[in-house]
């Protein structure tokens, strides 16, 4: 019984610090802050490392992607996107190639 109880905290902290990642991956910061302060209560020196690591991940986007889109990163959509764009950018350089074929 004791283990458990000992235990506890730890499964929480696990469970704060999971939520912080799911929500930095979604770029979701102040759901991550807020994971981050919980985090905090129960272990400071985990809780400050995943707020700077957000910090930095942060700045890391202002540098790429500029100031305006710090907020929502590249994310899945924008990566399915850009991926859309190439695909169809291959398309079109394959058929340009085939009718340049038949032409000669």
């Amino acid at each position: 019984l004791m283990e458990e109880d000992a235990s506890q905290p730890t499964l929480a902290l696990a469970c704060h610090m999971n939520m912080a990642r799911c929500y930095l991956r979604l770029r979701d910061e102040e759901a991550c802050l807020a994971a981050c302060v919980e985090a905090e209560k129960l272990s400071p020196v985990t809780g400050e490392q995943t707020r700077a690591t957000r910090f930095l991940r942060a700045q890391l986007w202002s540098q790429l992607y500029g100031d305006d889109q710090v907020k929502s990163g590249p994310g899945p959509e924008r990566s399915w996107n850009v991926r859309k764009a190439k695909l169809q950018q291959a398309r079109d350089e394959l058929k340009k190639l085939l009718q340049e074929e038949e032409e000669e």
